[in-house]
């Protein structure tokens, strides 16, 4: 919902795998006429490529599935499930997605990829990794959004 009040024109297609999360998302997104919620595997386009329309997305923010390195502070149970075969498995998937997103992203639109991990593997590696096999993909430096503060050094 915050996108779609800060980027009046954007459409928003939400590609998500669990049926009770795409329900909830649904709901969240009610009466948002520029939203669209696909309940599907995000993996394979063929299941949402109409949502997004004729010509592809402009852009595309993937929340790709990780290891939740990240937030293990507050959810220190993500440990116990992971180990080094599937984070290697996530990491494969993680390319999947990345390239069904890509299939989907216009000629000059923007891939945002996202995960709340801590590992190389997952984020700068899966990123570069993707962009040097991937025809036309650059690696491009954030933009802060309008409005951010940044502190001088």
């Amino acid at each position: 919902r915050a996108l779609l009040l800060h980027q009046p024109a954007a459409r928003l297609v939400a590609v998500e795998r669990s049926r009770r999360k795409a329900a909830a998302l649904r709901e969240s997104l009610a009466g948002e006429g520029r939203a669209a919620v696909v309940c599907g595997d995000a993996t394979r386009p063929e299941e949402w490529a109409a949502a997004c329309g004729e010509g592809g997305a402009s852009a595309v923010v993937l929340d790709a599935p990780c290891s939740a390195s990240g937030i293990l502070r507050t959810r220190p149970e993500a440990k116990v499930h992971q180990s080094r075969e599937s984070v290697e498995a996530l990491c494969e998937t993680q390319q999947r997605l990345l390239r069904a997103a890509w299939s989907r992203l216009a000629p000059g639109g923007e891939l945002l990829y996202t995960t709340c991990s801590l590992l190389r593997a997952e984020n700068e590696e899966a990123v570069q990794r993707f962009a040097a096999e991937a025809p036309g993909a650059t690696l491009a430096p954030l933009r802060p959004p309008r409005g951010a503060l940044s502190r001088a050094q």
